[in-house]
């Protein structure tokens, strides 16, 4: 598309502000990023134009021939005529209350439009703001404003919290908003160390602070706080307080400021109280990082600029336990009610008696405020501008396009993979809408159930020869925590896809991967360095130790929380997961990256069977048709608990003569579950019949009466198809309270927490579900209930090709090219001054 950029706010009154920085700072890293995009950038011609000095404006002036003397009219004038074809125009600061420059419309005819939305504050506090205001006009020009941007295509924000604002009181469409967060950058916010030292000490001393002290910035608005702050520092003990100041950096004017001093005074600490005027990021870094603390006391900030810059100084921080405070300070600062002088002052208190949890908290800062970056912020703009090209494109051509191509990497069968089989199903799903050639590994040739469908089959060393010759449109892979998945992890990073993540504890992988490349547990514990700064110092003899845990590694590693699928979400463009739970778990671990993730559920369709199918089922399997049958489906090994259910079993086959244990899967135990069944008894009561294709092991799973699927705590995570293909066959199934089995409705499966519950609850749930057909019929009638409700096929491909859709490649190539209009040599611009400029 070609973009045009608004940034008069880089060129008012708001230069001095945080937009003015945020506009300057956005504009230098979008113009830097990679991106197939075109950019125009759109500024005043009688504003100043130094805090822009790398790109090229094209230049907006009233056309006074005409009559016009504002920069309303000229606006308008430019997106009613759109000379430069633009397909999207951003208003980078929309809400500005300026006199000569209203919000602008959105055009009849003209370019679609999308603006960044730094907060509602003043419609959020409007008793405060709108009386404050000078005169009803500034008031009706902010509803104005907003009335107009609700009628815009697409709207950024400066955090989630802000999205969420936008979409709850402006009744906004949660698919048209988009937060790209914002971030702090310049040499000068950096910790305190020797070579700044003896700078800071000079401002220090130009100040007259000589001694310690607690800093905050802010200005005089009724949302900052600053009387809440003196309070709370005057209820400090002497002991605490000690000779420290308290310095402010607010904007403030001589009366503001007298007032401030008459406060401090009445609160006892006037002889404290520090002011300074404005000061220059220099002097202001020099506060940050040699203050004892850094408070910032605002009850609503849409970012909240300043403690993100303290952060990268290395500031011990409190700030506020609301809006996006909340999401900025993550754990790296303390939170308070700040509308409780008494919260504040216990805060800090805290922060200022503790000298570890200060220490701490300081080095914290430093790494929550390295995970906000401009490109970051760049890539995400870009992104939702890609999704609102893609809706458009979708919406124009919902009719004629021709069905995307795509690239579909997964294991087939014969390969024995719960994915090889999903695969088969998820082809077979999409192949009557999309072209899809599959690609699998090298040394077989899949078995397909979907040749009729025309789609290709090909080794996936040819990708990048038919990539080349005809691009595909997507790439889509289904990826695996085993060594089948190999050349797709080798793939990965040269070829960004759509990935489905079958396993959210990728940590079986990599260990095979390093045992099998030589790198051995030191290459492991590098992964883990890479997945998690800090990891890398486990020593050796202790990852030895993890591997000889039940479960061994990928248990190990669920149980310490390092699930090392890192580079699947730094290397996808969407990272696709069956269950919320991995979602709340991607956004956890992985920050922005997280926000990659697309929940789409498990496709499986209902299947009702009568009981002479089942019959004839167990006939053939060698079942007794009146046996009871007790069923564990899937890989057999120490994670699925089995030997604990065969005990639970026992409990349940001393009552009922007519109760059968079979395990249908194969057997990576080393013989666990064998020797179980030895010194329990239970020989004659328990079947083995081992891996079946995936049409046989449906079947099998519909011919139990009960299903237990376990999974010990803490879990691998992602969904078990097994107990899917159980319960959309109507089957009652025991299954853990842990990792996505939680999302499960307790009408829909029995829950076991293990760590709370134990041995003996598993016996009691067995026993009880053996002796209870109706408790078994609700459950099986519900499951089928919910598995047509949050599981269908149709549900799953819907969201799929939405997916594929939305991330539609346009060109084959990696890095598309970038076209940014800059600033020539001879720092040439043309004026915008007539219809027909």
């Amino acid at each position: 598309m070609r973009i045009g950029i608004e940034v008069t706010g880089t060129q008012s009154a708001s230069r001095l502000r945080g937009v003015g920085r945020y506009v300057h700072e956005f504009v230098q890293a979008i113009a830097s990023a990679e991106s197939r995009h075109d950019w125009v950038f759109y500024g005043e011609a009688e504003g100043p134009r130094d805090f822009l000095p790398d790109v090229d404006l094209e230049l907006i002036a009233p056309d006074r021939s005409s009559g016009e003397h504002d920069m309303t009219a000229a606006m308008r004038r430019l997106l009613g005529t759109n000379p430069d074809r633009l397909d999207l125009m951003l208003v980078a600061n929309p809400l500005e209350l300026r006199p000569d420059m209203l919000t602008p419309e959105r055009p009849v005819g003209g370019p679609a439009m999308a603006a960044i939305v730094y907060d509602l504050i003043p419609l959020i506090f409007s008793d405060h703001y709108y009386s404050s205001w000078p005169g009803d006009e500034f008031v009706r020009r902010y509803r104005r404003g907003l009335d107009r941007i609700r009628s815009y295509d697409l709207l950024l924000t400066d955090s989630e919290w802000t999205r969420g604002d936008v979409i709850e009181r402006l009744a906004y469409p949660s698919d048209r908003v988009r937060s790209i967060s914002a971030a702090s950058s310049g040499a000068q916010w950096a910790p305190a160390d020797s070579r700044n030292a003896s700078e800071d000490r000079r401002v220090l001393e130009a100040l007259g602070i000589d001694r310690g002290f607690v800093f905050s910035v802010g200005a005089m608005e009724y949302r900052k706080n600053v009387w809440g702050l003196i309070d709370a520092f005057s209820k400090l003990s002497d002991g605490l307080r000690g000779d420290r100041l308290l310095v402010l950096t607010y904007a403030m004017n001589a009366d503001e400021a007298e007032r401030v001093r008459s406060h401090a005074a009445s609160r006892g600490v006037g002889d404290r109280l520090r002011i300074t005027d404005r000061l220059d990021d220099a002097a202001l870094a020099a506060l940050y990082r040699r203050c004892d603390a850094f408070v910032f006391p605002s009850i609503y900030e849409g970012f909240g600029l300043p403690v993100l810059e303290a952060m990268r100084c290395g500031s011990a921080v409190l700030t506020g336990r609301n809006s996006s405070l909340i999401e900025v300070v993550g754990d790296a600062g303390l939170l308070a009610d700040v509308a409780s002088s008494d919260d504040l002052a216990e805060k800090l208190a805290r922060l200022l008696g503790d000298v570890d949890e200060r220490e701490r908290l300081k080095a914290a800062a430093l790494a929550q405020a390295a995970q906000f970056s401009w490109e970051a912020t760049a890539r995400a703009a870009i992104d939702a501008f890609d999704a609102f090209e893609n809706r458009q494109l979708a919406r124009s051509t919902r009719t004629t396009r021709p069905k995307p191509r795509v690239a579909f990497f997964s294991p087939f069968a014969p390969k024995l993979s719960g994915i090889a089989d999903y695969s088969d199903r998820l082809v077979s799903a999409l192949a009557d809408e999309i072209r899809i050639d599959v690609f699998h590994d090298q040394g077989y040739v899949p078995t397909l159930h979907h040749h009729e469908m025309n789609v290709g089959c090909h080794d996936h060393r040819l990708f990048k020869r038919l990539d080349s010759a005809r691009p595909y449109d997507a790439i889509v892979h289904q990826l695996g925590n085993s060594p089948l998945h190999e050349y797709q992890y080798e793939m990965l990073p040269h070829h960004p896809a759509i990935v489905t993540l079958h396993d959210f504890n990728l940590s079986g992988f990599r260990y095979w991967k390093a045992m099998s490349s030589g790198a051995g547990l030191e290459g492991f514990r590098r992964e883990m360095e890479e997945y998690r700064p800090g990891l890398g110092a486990t020593p050796l003899d202790e990852l030895e130790a993890w591997t000889k845990q039940p479960g061994g590694m990928a248990e190990a590693c669920s149980i310490h929380d390092v699930w090392l699928n890192h580079r699947v979400f730094r290397n996808a463009i969407s990272v696709v997961v069956h269950s919320p739970w991995c979602a709340r778990q991607a956004v956890r671990c992985h920050g922005e990256f997280g926000e990659k993730t697309v929940v789409i559920p498990f496709g499986a369709e209902v299947i009702h069977r009568s009981p002479d199918e089942l019959a004839e089922i167990r006939s053939r399997y060698g079942i007794p048709r009146d046996a009871f049958v007790v069923g564990n489906f899937g890989l057999i090994h120490s994670t699925k608990m089995n030997v604990e259910s065969l005990i639970a079993f026992r409990e349940l086959a001393r009552e009922r003569a007519d109760a059968l244990f079979v395990f249908v899967g194969p057997e990576y135990d080393d013989n666990a579950a064998r020797r179980a069944v030895s010194d329990l008894g239970i020989a004659d009561r328990v079947r083995f019949l081992g891996p079946k294709p995936a049409a046989e092991f449906v079947e099998l799973t519909a011919i139990a009466d009960l299903g237990i699927n376990l999974r010990r705590p803490p879990t691998n995570g992602e969904t078990s198809a097994a107990l899917i293909d159980l319960i959309r066959q109507g089957v009652a199934c025991i299954a853990a309270d842990v990792g996505t089995f939680t999302d499960y409705p307790e009408t829909v499966v029995r829950k076991l927490d293990w760590d709370r519950e134990g041995q003996a609850g598993l016996n009691s749930l067995v026993l009880r579900l053996g002796r209870d057909a109706a408790e078994r019929r609700n459950l099986g009638d519900a499951a089928q209930r919910y598995i047509d409700a949050n599981h269908s096929w149709s549900r799953a491909k819907t969201l799929y090709l939405e997916l594929i859709h939305a991330h539609r490649r346009i060109t084959s190539s990696p890095s598309a090219s970038v076209r940014v209009t800059r600033r020539s040599s001879a720092g040439a611009r043309r004026d915008r001054v007539g219809a027909g400029a």
